[in-house]
């Protein structure tokens, strides 16, 4: 048996107390949100089909003219039938836009705009997207039509999807159009795109992303994140490694951890991503002037930046972590303020500002040269290790990780830690992400989830120069569980 369905989870939201404005019209207050959720009994047992790969294309179905599902015992998206509604059939009228007005124009414009957004948000993975019925071979269904009760949910859910940690195929998950309540067409637009690839990512294997373990913050900016109220960007599939969880903290019911990028890479393979690039620009110091204890650039890209890092005559020499997120993402471009650090040694300076995703893409900034000081004459006058060449201050060589180190600035990576006997170029890493460090290295922990890649039994971490407690390596793997469930509903304005 492929899996055993065990509850359905359909968790509700009712409108809070505390509203903030819209940042369109500052009179208007948003919609705010308050959890509550209930367990519905499911049946019995499901996924009959033996395990096997699970289908690259993701079929969007609008139910043109109407359309019917079949409760049904086993899953078979071709034939429209589902586990999830009571059995028997349940009929759908066709997609209704925003205003839920059948064959308003406005339908096909926003049909289109919620078409290129999931295909934007599963681009970087080998997954067709498409809204026409494919003539052969299986697939995932998204049905994005109608309300929940017709097949006989509460009126709060927004969507519902089969879920197993292998992942599963020939499935229909449901994101119920009519459901959704926005302040305008393009938050409509954004929604729909939430709740089609949130419910989707289910039957690809994901579960709900609470908070990242590297910083604790919320997983706001994940498409398996429920919550809406510390962020709500246009969402993606973040590669970070996160806990795991709805509306409060769960444990990870397929892994220890989950970094949803990560396993979607594993179970697709990789695609062509659709998202232009960011930008970067140096703001001050002026091109040939000067620069006193500060640069400024403004960094951003529509994904999002994680980091941005200043480059100094080809070497990293500060790190700033990306820009906080608002209520609607965050800001592109943000302004990142870099503080000199005292020990830089007075030289002509080539000043770089890379900004950073949370996939590693990183983009450049047009290279500012600046003179800190007075252009260096020597050696004498810069640090240890560097050489005086055309009046900068430079490093010849270049630390990679496992490389013994004495300062940070050295290391290819910005970053020189150990013990106290031995310190090695290394990087920062969370202890339950297995794909944290490169091959030959662990990730031993400095405090919570946090670390750095070391050599394996070496008896370290500590950011600190000091002897810690190496992470001892132990969890239980969960076994495949069922199922689902839906997300947040935006009430009325």
């Amino acid at each position: 048996m492929f899996g055993r369905v065990l509850a359905a989870f359909v968790c509700l939201t009712q409108a809070a107390t505390a509203k903030p404005l819209d940042p369109n019209d500052p009179a208007k207050p948003l919609v705010g949100y308050g959890t509550s959720c209930i367990t519905v009994p499911a049946g019995p047992e499901r996924f009959t089909q033996l395990p096997g790969p699970v289908s690259r294309v993701l079929y969007l179905n609008r139910c043109t003219g109407g359309c019917q599902v079949i409760g049904a015992e086993t899953d078979d998206a071709r034939n429209m039938q589902s586990f999830i509604p009571p059995p028997g059939p349940h009929d759908f009228t066709a997609f209704k836009g925003r205003d839920k007005i059948a064959g308003n124009a406005d339908d096909d414009d926003e049909w289109t705009k919620i078409v290129a957004c999931v295909r934007e948000v599963y681009s970087y993975y080998d997954v067709e997207v498409t809204d026409q019925l494919p003539p052969t071979g299986t697939f995932h269904m998204s049905l994005v039509s109608g309300t929940p009760e017709q097949i006989g949910l509460p009126a709060n859910t927004l969507g519902i999807s089969p879920f197993s940690c292998a992942g599963a195929d020939n499935v229909i998950s449901f994101a119920f159009a009519e459901a959704h309540n926005s302040i305008s067409s393009d938050d409509y637009v954004k929604r729909m795109c939430w709740t089609i690839t949130h419910e989707a990512g289910h039957a690809y294997t994901l579960e709900h992303t609470f908070h990242w373990l590297d910083d604790d913050a919320s997983g706001c900016s994940d498409v398996m994140s429920y919550d809406d109220q510390a962020c709500h960007p246009l969402r993606y599939f973040r590669g970070r490694a996160s806990s795991c969880g709805g509306f409060m903290e769960e444990p990870c019911r397929c892994a220890p951890a989950q970094n949803p990028h990560q396993k979607l890479l594993a179970l697709f393979g990789p695609g062509t991503p659709t998202v232009p690039p960011g930008s970067s620009t140096i703001t001050k110091p002026a091109q040939g002037g000067m620069t006193d204890a500060v640069v400024i650039a403004a960094a951003g890209s529509r994904r999002g930046i994680t980091k941005a890092e200043l480059l100094i005559n080809g070497r990293r020499w500060l790190t700033l972590p990306g820009a906080q997120s608002g209520l609607m993402g965050q800001p592109d471009p943000s302004t990142y303020v870099f503080q000199l650090p005292g020990h830089l040694p007075d030289s002509i300076v080539d000043l770089v500002v890379r900004a950073t995703d949370d996939l590693g893409v990183s983009v450049d900034s047009p290279m500012i040269t600046a003179t800190r000081g007075a252009p260096c004459e020597s050696a004498e006058a810069c640090l240890e290790s560097q050489v005086c060449e055309d009046g900068r201050c430079l490093w010849t060589t270049s630390g990679e990780v496992g490389d013994s180190c004495t300062n940070s600035e050295f290391c290819a990576t910005g970053l020189c830690a150990g013990t106290a006997d031995r310190k090695i170029c290394t990087q920062d890493c969370v202890v339950a992400d297995p794909s944290a460090c490169p091959d030959g290295f662990v990730c031993e922990q400095t405090s919570g989830d946090k670390g750095v890649c070391f050599f394996p039994d070496s008896g370290c971490c500590s950011a600190s120069d000091a002897p810690g407690t190496p992470w001892l390596h132990g969890f239980a793997f969960a076994g495949f569980w069922a199922i689902v469930l839906r997300r947040r509903r935006r009430g009325p304005p």
